[in-house]
This record gives structure tokens, sequence and C-alpha cells, in this order.
């Protein structure tokens, strides 16, 4: 066993020498701070339990553990697990080097019970965590060894979310998983795997849900996933993959916005007059200008201070330079905020427009409008503000409507059906993205979510573990192997074009 306890202090200063007769005294060497050796990165070692791990025909109400250095406890209530779940959690004390852990719950006869204690014991003075550490008992004369397996990605990005909690019901029944508590639960490892070990054989119906505390399906707003068939397991099950889901609940309107929506006509007046800093003019802000170039797959928008009560699109005209009026665009508020006027349109490289804006052409929720005429004059970007890219697939099946999305701050920018392995654009915005594939089952565009009382299951989106960087004017080529290892990428062919 390697000691960790040592001293750092060396001492120095042992008088002055005399080499000869008349020679001179050399002063003594400084007292030095001791270094206190290399960081103690060890965790703490178990030395002995009473009783010992893996004791059958357990009765004991407590169990000590004793390890080879003073012990510290992080978090237990929330960190512990014990399959099969008990009514009351047990009692875990520390002092010194020995932790004790107290049943107050009656146990089940001829169980396995599992406590797993990771992260929980940690060392005094470095705070090195005892990973993966499990204690095991059974109750009768045997030990339960089935086992099963699996992972547990989001639906909807094909990422982990290392909150959730899988469970494992022995009640058949659809209801289970909303009524009871769970026969087993285990957490996920970064990865987004689960592993259950020590587990009576039999019938079982596996969930995943978000750790809320009680461990029950009560609101469908929250992360959950489910198999779609129960799973007998034994000491050889195959492992189980489960997406989750959730649906997005409904969104509320800002209290600003809902007031000044239901506020009368003397209220506003009231709170315009109250206010000696109000606005008496309507202000705004287009996305562009002439020195501000316009993104040709963007639209251009027209975003207000105070939140609109409505605005007249015949007052508002896209027109190019010689003013002649342009056609077939579209204007609409798109915010639930009602700040912003989005006019889309099929943009020209590298081309002049106007913006033409009456007088009056919107009003606030506070009655505040404009009074004079506005021209807003811009441009959009050229060619060479673009990349050309071309992607190659491998591994993908092409049956499933693959939906090619590109992602930046969260949020989907650019979707594509891809129709085969090969897919190019000639001009692509540059930037860095995350990328991901929908599997489209239903080819509506868009990812659908699951409902378990309908036995749905959602749409599936698989994750690519590889940042996208788009150049401008240049020739970005990517190769997009699906079978991959999520770590291993493959460095884009850029050339300047």
């Amino acid at each position: 066993m390697q000691q960790k306890h040592f001293s750092g202090l060396l001492l120095w200063g042992i008088g002055c020498t005399l080499i000869a007769a008349g020679w001179t005294s050399y002063g003594c060497a400084g007292m030095g701070q001791p270094t206190g050796g290399p960081k103690d990165t060890l965790a703490p070692i178990l030395l002995k339990s009473v009783p010992e791990n893996f004791t059958k025909s357990f009765q004991s109400k407590t169990v000590v553990f004793n390890f080879d250095e003073y012990i510290d406890l992080s978090d237990v209530n929330n960190k512990l697990l014990v399959n099969p779940p008990l009514d009351q959690l047990p009692q875990v004390d520390r002092k010194l080097r020995t932790v004790t852990m107290r049943i107050k719950d009656t146990l089940r006869s001829n169980t396995t019970y599992s406590f797993r204690f990771d992260g929980i014991i940690k060392d005094v003075n470095e705070a090195n965590p005892l990973g993966d550490f499990t204690y095991v008992f059974s109750t009768g004369t045997y030990f339960d060894t089935a086992r099963v397996a699996g992972t547990v990605l989001d639906a909807r990005t094909g990422k982990v979310d290392t909150t959730l909690l899988v469970l494992l019901h022995n009640n058949l029944s659809d209801t289970a998983v909303i009524t009871e508590k769970p026969q087993y639960v285990t957490r996920l490892n970064g990865k987004g795997q689960f592993l259950f070990e020590y587990v009576a054989p039999g019938t079982y119906q596996i969930f995943a849900l978000k750790d809320q505390g009680f461990k029950r399906y009560a609101d469908s707003t929250i992360p959950f996933a489910f198999l779609d068939s129960t799973i007998k397991i034994s000491a050889n099950t195959n492992p189980v993959d489960l997406i989750f889901f959730q649906k997005e609940a409904p969104e509320e309107p800002k209290e600003a916005t809902k007031a000044a929506a239901s506020a009368t006509p003397a209220e506003r007046r009231r709170n315009r007059d109250a206010d000696e800093d109000a606005p008496k003019l309507l202000k705004y802000q287009p996305s562009a200008s002439k020195e501000q170039p316009l993104n040709i797959f963007d639209s251009l928008t027209i975003k207000f201070a105070t939140p609109l009560k409505s605005f007249d699109s015949t007052k508002i005209s896209l027109t190019d330079t010689l003013f002649r009026p342009l056609g077939n665009y579209s204007l609409q508020l798109t915010d639930t905020n009602q700040t912003i006027i989005n006019l889309a349109y099929r943009w020209k490289l590298e081309t002049q427009y106007l913006l033409l804006l009456k007088k009056g052409f919107a009003v606030d929720t506070l009655g505040i409008t404009t009074n004079r005429n506005d021209t807003v004059r811009f441009v959009t970007k050229s060619e060479r503000d673009y990349g050309a890219i071309k992607m190659i697939f491998t591994g993908l099946d092409f049956t499933k409507n693959p939906v090619l999305q590109w992602i930046q701050g969260g949020k989907i920018v650019k979707s594509m059906v891809l129709q085969g392995p090969l897919y190019s654009e000639k001009l692509f915005a540059p930037g860095d993205y995350e990328i991901n594939i929908l599997l489209d089952t239903n080819k509506n565009g868009r990812w659908d979510t699951g409902d378990y009382p309908a036995k749905l299951q959602p749409e599936r989106t698989l994750d690519i573990a590889k940042k996208i960087i788009v150049r401008m004017n240049w020739d970005n080529e990517f190769e997009i192997n699906m079978e991959a290892p999520p770590d291993e990428t493959t460095p884009p062919n850029s050339r300047e074009r």
C-alpha cells in the first residue's frame, strides 16, 4: 500500500566550517520553505467493511467502512443510490477514518441490495472522491446476477443529459411509471450510458426521466423516455437504447407586454404623461444598411423599442434604387413581444434596395407612432462574403429521410433534406456550426416529439460531434462518417477560391 502521509520539512544551517587558521567564516544558508511533496491525487482506500461486502443472509442494521485516511462526505442524500429503493435513505455518518451506514427500513427477504457511493466518500485534505464503489449484500442465500446496460440520448439533439434517471418497473401496467416507485434506479454517466447490476431476473418496463426527487412521470414537459416493449432481464441481456423527449410548455407573454396590451386609453395617456422622458416618436432599427450588408438568406427586420399594437403593410414598400416597386415579399410580426417586423424576399447578390416607410406605418401599445416618411437604404452581401461547401456522408441510411441541420448558439439556422451522400452549396454563410441529422420519419421537415399515452416515440436526431467551420471566399470540403467514434473527426479540406 502506498504511504500517503509524509513530512516535507528540510532543515538547514549547521554552523560555519573553518578550513584553515585565519580563513574567513562564511554565513549560514537560510531556512527554506518546505515543499510538501507531490500533491495527493489518490482516492481513499477501503481497508475493511463490517459486515463484509457481498455478505449473504444479511441481518445487520449497521455497516461500518474503515479507510486508510480521514474521510469527508458529499451530498449523501442526493448521490446515494439504493437498489431496490428504500422508503427511507440510510443514515450515513463519518468520523475520522470511518464511515457508518445505518439502515432504517425493514429489508425484504431473499433480496439483493446494492448501495452505490459514487463521488460521496472523499479524503479530507484534497477531496479526492472514491468513485465506482458499490456495497452489496443479500438477505437470502444467493445473489441476483441479472444486468442490463444501455444509452439514453436527447431525441431532438442527439446529445447527453446526465441529470436523467433510468428506471426499471416490474409492474407492467402502463401507469406504473406515473403512480408507483420504480423497482430499480440508476444514473447516466457523461456519455449517456447506464448500467443496472444485481437485478432480480424477470420482465420489466424501462424508462428514463428528469430527476425531480420523486422518480415518477407526472409532467409531460420534463424529459422522458420509454421503451416500446417490455424487456426480459437476465445475466446476458442485450443493450438498450432510449431517446428522451419533452413537450414544450406554453409560452407566457411577458408581464410588461400583457400590461401594455390590456391598458385602457386613459391609462396609456396617464403613463405617457407621467414619464417625462417618454419618447414622442416611435423608435425602430433596421437590420441592414449600406455599411452593414444583408445576408441574402436572411429576412430584413425592423426592430422596435416598444411592442407594437399594429402596423399598416400598405405604408411599407420595397423598391429598387429608382423607386420601382418590387413584389413577392411578405411582412409579418415575428416575435411574441411584437417588437419585430420581418420582411422576407428573395434577395440578389451585391444589390442595393430601398425600404420606404410612410408616416404612421406602425403604432405601439402606448399609441406612439411616426410623424414623417423614412427611407432605409441597404445593400446585400457579395459572393466573396460566402463560402462554398461540399460534404460527403458515409454510413447514413438515406431511406430514413435524413435532414441535415445547421446549428449556431443552440438554434437551428438552416435545414436541408439529404437525397444522397453528396451535399454541396455554392453560397453558404461563413461561421462556426454544429450539425446533426434529423431522421424525419413523417417528412414534414421538422422534429416531432413523442407521446407516452399514445405510445408514440419521438423522431430521432443523430448528433455529429464535430464542429464545422465555413470560411468565406473558400471551397470548404468535409467528410462525415456516421459510423466513426464520437471523438474521431476528419479535418476539412479547404482552399481559397
